[in-house]
């Protein structure tokens, strides 16, 4: 259930439950937990039974075992059963109408995995509100949990120092300010916290039921993005302010939009940008986008671009701004539909529309060309960073 507010967790998946305790009905805001039976249903069931209630398919833990039976690699009878294999697991995310992405990292030595970042992969969907089945290797086997919401660490100082100071790589990622993750363990209870840094070694398997037609993944939306921006290649914000250079007549920027702008262009210079992604339907994003200041910017622009499904949302910003006050200065829009394509340029993969302080590009759908609009006006400050 989740609580009053909090400034460290977020509960990032959760929904209102009608509920009956005696004789008296309430809702609560919840995520669904479930434990094993031992015989029909085991961690992985009651993981996916967890998800599929949450995504309101409403397949049972006993369900799965049943549905998944024909894909067992011994053909052996279904119960008792011994858990689910990762192609189970994946035909039981289609059983729910959605389309598994599946991270296998079994293969990959422990030492390895560190560098693969897991919790990276996690947390982009987790982020978007998309229950994530993780599963980890003990010492008594293999199991699974089901990541839910993580916590938020509003400091700059062990994310920056690791960087400055023990040469971790600097990848500007908002995954950095995220230290632990709310699991449900079928084991230890429900909203339990797991140390990304554990994640990072002892997971073997990441599950992920995404809504169809996704393929471009978070991990791709972001580095794209990272791309886009720096200046030492695309350099898309420096291109973005020489366009707007020389516009006749030249916009005449508030003091607002000057200040900002001058903010986010020495935080990409001194390679000090964060990107937060997010996997929003169009409707949603598009709903977002009108109910800020100066709409009529973003309609225009809107109706000139491709409307995919879904979209990938990535917000910019820096540290001083990202954690003490959870701000974003503008974003980048990509089409989650659009693979990433080997051999084409970052600046060609997929992105719809880029906003920062006084101005908004967009790829016009009829010309294939970028158009740009000031926002002499602009209030900079998209919106707070939102985490729910």
């Amino acid at each position: 259930i989740v609580g009053p507010s909090s400034q460290y967790i977020f509960l990032t998946c959760h929904k209102k439950y009608r509920i009956k305790v005696g004789s008296k009905r309430f809702t609560i805001d919840a995520f669904p937990y479930m434990q094993q039976d031992g015989l029909a249903v085991r961690c992985a069931q009651a993981a996916l039974a967890t998800i599929s209630n949450y995504l309101d398919a409403k397949i049972t833990g006993p369900d799965f075992t049943e549905k998944v039976k024909l894909h067992s690699p011994s053909a052996d009878r279904a119960i008792p059963s011994a858990g689910l294999t990762a192609r189970q697991i994946c035909m039981g995310i289609r059983e729910m109408g959605r389309e598994p992405l599946l991270f296998d990292l079994s293969s990959i030595s422990i030492e390895d995995r560190a560098s693969y970042s897991p919790e990276q992969h996690i947390y982009h969907y987790v982020e978007s509100g998309i229950p994530v089945l993780i599963g980890i290797q003990t010492a008594a086997g293999n199991h699974a949990v089901v990541a839910a919401g993580h916590t938020f660490t509003p400091d700059s100082w062990m994310a920056e120092s690791e960087s400055g100071y023990y040469n971790f790589p600097k990848d500007g990622i908002s995954s950095n300010w995220v230290r632990r993750y709310v699991v449900q363990d079928d084991n230890f209870g429900p909203y339990t916290l797991a140390p990304s840094e554990l994640l990072r070694g002892v997971c073997f398997l990441i599950a992920i039921p995404l809504p169809p037609h996704i393929y471009m993944d978070g991990y791709e939306a972001t580095y794209v993005s990272k791309y886009i921006l720096d200046p030492e290649q695309h350099n898309l914000i420096g291109h973005t302010y020489e366009k707007l250079g020389q516009l006749k007549p030249q916009p005449d920027f508030s003091s607002d939009v000057e200040f900002w702008k001058d903010e986010l262009i020495k935080a990409v210079a001194d390679k000090r940008i964060v990107l937060r992604p997010k996997l929003l339907a169009w409707d949603a994003y598009k709903k977002i986008a009108l109910s800020r200041a100066n709409s009529s910017v973003y309609s225009y622009a809107l109706n000139k671009i491709a409307t995919p499904n879904h979209v990938w949302q990535v917000e910019i910003s820096w540290p001083e701004i990202f954690c003490h006050q959870r701000l974003c200065i503008g974003e980048i829009v990509m089409d989650a539909s659009s693979p990433v394509k080997s051999g084409l340029s970052p600046i060609d993969q997929g992105w719809l529309l880029f906003k920062i302080p006084g101005a908004l590009i967009y790829r016009n759908l009829e010309t294939s060309q970028s158009e740009i609009n000031s926002i002499p006006n602009d209030p900079c400050i998209l919106r707070h960073h939102q985490c729910k």
